[in-house]
């Protein structure tokens, strides 16, 4: 589906390839640790500040400047189960690798024209353990493989349902890799910019400046997937998305400055449960009317280019240009 923002619709033509991406378990497995003290070196030179992360962060191994941490991975990728997750990822993932590289090129690559300007991260594609599916950094932008292996995979019914509840599982679709991945990369990279959860208002506006974002970057990108929705879904919230401003415009509600409360409304959830939407009303539906009050006003201020929409920051400049269908 296209981009409702054509007349931001980025020419490509003339922009180099933006972006590296790496498999992280390759280079681990081929360390010969009986050199230790270089496979360490060269693990840092490839990867960085991702390995610090890595080790210390997502699978908590042992210090990253510690070279036994790295004997530590090897423990850790010998593990009985994840030795199977790893067979997994490679079936699944390992024939798209290519195309997910060239998708997220693409995606930068349209990111590069409208910020010409702006760092752009490295792409390192990894085995999480199932801790994290994106791992953003000003650096390098962390996909945890494992977490698109598909809903239906034999490896992800059995995990702790306290953990992963079933509208998390139904979101571990290979499709949604790509979109998810830029989303946090964006959130992330602009929070210092232009994120305020003041209010409830200001909060859905950052979620729907990112979104935005997200279609310049993926515009022949079906909404719902952008949004993590199912087909169903999209179609509810299009449906009832004047009975949604409805209860979103009360102004106690806009206004809101509650983080439970506002929570409500942004966070993933099985359905979105805040002020009189009914149960069937799809999680983060904030998120949503966010995207649409900015696409409103971007589509009534054509002049105005991405990067001077994120500067905005008065609410009722927004607020002013919805028009809720």
């Amino acid at each position: 589906m296209a981009c409702s923002s054509d007349q931001h619709r980025a020419d490509i033509s003339d922009i180099p390839p933006q972006v590296t991406c790496l498999y992280l378990s390759d280079s681990l497995h081929a360390a010969d640790t009986s050199a230790l003290s270089l496979a360490h070196q060269k693990v840092y030179q490839n990867f960085g500040n991702f390995w610090r992360d890595y080790s210390e962060d997502i699978l908590r191994l042992g210090a990253a400047r510690n070279p036994e941490t790295l004997l530590n991975w090897k423990d850790f990728a010998e593990d009985p189960l994840i030795s199977e997750l790893e067979r997994a990822i490679q079936e699944v993932h390992g024939p798209q690798l290519d195309s997910y590289c060239k998708a997220l090129d693409e995606a930068f690559r349209r990111y590069r024209y409208f910020f010409p300007n702006d760092s752009l991260p490295e792409v390192v594609f990894m085995n999480s353990g199932f801790n994290y599916g994106v791992w953003p950094t000003e650096t390098h932008l962390g996909i945890g493989l494992d977490f698109f292996i598909g809903a239906d995979h034999p490896l992800v019914e059995p995990l702790d349902p306290t953990i992963f509840p079933a509208y998390i599982k139904e979101k571990m679709r290979t499709e949604l890799l790509v979109p998810d991945a830029l989303r946090g990369w964006l959130l992330v990279h602009f929070q210092n910019r232009c994120y305020s959860d003041e209010t409830l208002v200001e909060s859905v506006l950052y979620y729907g400046k990112m979104m935005y974002l997200l279609e310049l970057m993926l515009p022949e990108e079906a909404p719902y997937r952008l949004m993590d929705y199912t087909p169903e879904q999209l179609e509810w919230v299009r449906e009832n998305e004047r009975n949604i401003w409805v209860s979103f415009s009360d102004q106690e509600i806009l206004y809101e400055r509650r983080k439970f409360e506002m929570n409500r409304w942004v966070n993933d959830a099985p359905f979105t449960r805040a002020a009189d939407l009914p149960q069937d009303t799809p999680a983060r539906v904030g998120m949503w009317i966010g995207w649409q009050m900015v696409k409103d006003y971007m589509q009534r201020n054509p002049e105005v280019t991405p990067d001077e929409m994120l500067s905005i920051q008065d609410p009722l400049t927004f607020l002013n240009a919805y028009r809720p269908d």
